[in-house]
């Protein structure tokens, strides 16, 4: 019995380390774009939206910032805060510090991805005693990695203003 807790923890142990090679993976992938300019719809969105130029953070200045957007009835308060966070500790209004947010959120979405993968998983056949759990977790690796890795991403991590479909792909998973 031991012999097989020591097989399972160890193969355990590689799962792990092949979310962190993938989640590593991912990011060297994205990371040569995050000094890529400002494209489409983001000089608009963006530099050109005085609000989120936070200079002094306070109540006032969120407030403004999460309303300082008009598209949408809601106006993407969440993601305009966002932004201006980036801009307020990057202290200057360069694409880099947003994309490598936008980097940072869609590595988080896919580490949440393995996760409920995982669980969906183990609990979709946790009745069948034939299934190796080690199996499902290299299965879920899988189903991450086909998320994290596929090219329609792109657009969503590399151009800024996508930030908020980065957001409502992180809120919709956890």
């Amino acid at each position: 019995m031991t012999t097989m807790l020591k097989l399972l923890k160890g193969a355990q142990t590689k799962v792990t380390l092949a979310v962190i090679v993938l989640l590593l993976a991912v990011g060297a992938l994205y990371y040569p774009g995050a000094s890529g300019p400002y494209l489409l719809d983001d000089d608009i969105n963006l530099l050109q939206n005085k609000r989120l130029l936070v200079g002094e953070f306070g109540w006032s200045a969120v407030r403004d910032a999460a309303l300082s957007s008009d598209a949408g009835p809601l106006r993407r308060p969440v993601a305009m805060v966002s932004f201006a966070l980036n801009f307020y500790f990057a202290g200057n209004t360069a694409p880099y510090s947003l994309k490598l947010t936008n980097i940072a959120l869609h590595l988080i979405t896919a580490l949440g991805i393995f996760l409920l993968s995982s669980q969906l998983l183990f609990h979709f056949n946790k009745d069948n005693s034939t299934t190796d759990p080690v199996r499902q977790r290299w299965v879920a690796l899988f189903i991450a990695a086909l998320w994290a890795l596929h090219p329609l991403h792109i657009t969503t991590v590399l151009y800024a203003i996508q930030r908020m479909n980065g957001l409502a792909g992180l809120f919709t998973i956890f």
